[in-house]
């Protein structure tokens, strides 16, 4: 600006220096065996839509509307949370907490979309993108683990509040 050219800043700089305490967002995604972690996540579908109705009914949030899951992350790997949720089928991601290091997504599953996320295990598991990276890679390999929702996984205050 000419108006200051007349104006001299020296020695008007400090050198400091700088730690990061943060690690950034979570966004890197686990290495998995493809197979196997297809299989173990498949295992766990099954088991869910074969429980017996009572023990649904007694330990979890489940309606005969639908059902409610908790997607839990490896720990210290963030789970792709927008994979999660399929407005036109009605799957609805709820809530997304932080716990120890891990990640837990709360889902609704409407009646008659059970099957959703087990069809996108079995892509996971046999079919290639154009990139030639397993299909709903993203998704499929930031889950650790999957099983009915309890109460607490729809309480997203602190525990000390519940």
């Amino acid at each position: 600006m000419k108006q200051y050219d007349h104006l001299f800043l020296d020695n008007t700089t400090q050198s400091l220096d700088y730690k990061s305490k943060g690690t950034g967002p979570l966004s890197r995604i686990p290495l998995r065996d493809r197979d196997s972690h297809a299989e173990k996540l498949l295992k766990q579908f099954e088991q869910i839509q074969h429980e017996d109705k009572q023990w649904r009914l007694a330990n979890s949030t489940s309606s005969r509307h639908g059902m409610y899951l908790e997607f839990v992350s490896a720990q210290n790997y963030a789970i792709t949370t927008k994979s999660l949720e399929a407005m036109k089928e009605g799957i609805r991601l709820l809530n997304v907490r932080e716990s120890d290091g891990f990640t837990k997504a709360l889902v609704y599953i409407p009646k008659g979309q059970e099957n959703y996320f087990a069809k996108k295990l079995k892509d996971y598991q046999k079919e290639d993108t154009k990139g030639v990276k397993p299909k709903n890679q993203k998704l499929v390999a930031s889950i650790e683990d999957v099983k009915f929702a309890m109460v607490e996984a729809l309480w997203t205050y602190s525990k000390e509040k519940m």
